[in-house]
């Protein structure tokens, strides 16, 4: 199993920390839509249909079960459906809304 090193860990930090930004300023009315579209998509985020729709990357396709409690904790709050495709290597969190998912 993949394990973070501190590297890895800054860099999805910083990820993290900008994207957090980027979605205030989106929910603010700061950014607009045709521009926030660019960075949802590069983030996970797609709009399907029915639902929103957001994808996690699984490393390796493998996960600690503290990662899949967390997973499945986020899925029970926020989500409607959770998908888990480990050949793929992606979570898929459908149903999940923008506007209830804590970004503090």
């Amino acid at each position: 199993m993949y394990a973070y090193n501190q590297f890895d860990q800054t860099l999805v930090d910083q990820r993290v920390e900008q994207y957090r930004d980027q979605t205030r300023r989106y929910l603010a009315g700061q950014i607009p839509e045709d521009e926030f579209r660019v960075l949802r998509l590069m983030n996970g985020l797609y709009i399907q249909r029915l639902a929103p729709m957001l994808r996690v990357a699984i490393p390796y396709g493998l996960m600690k079960s503290d990662q899949l409690r967390a997973l499945s904790q986020i899925s029970r709050t926020y989500d409607k459906v959770m998908d888990i495709l480990l050949r793929a290597r992606i979570c898929s969190l459908i149903g999940l809304h923008l506007s209830l998912c804590p970004i503090s």
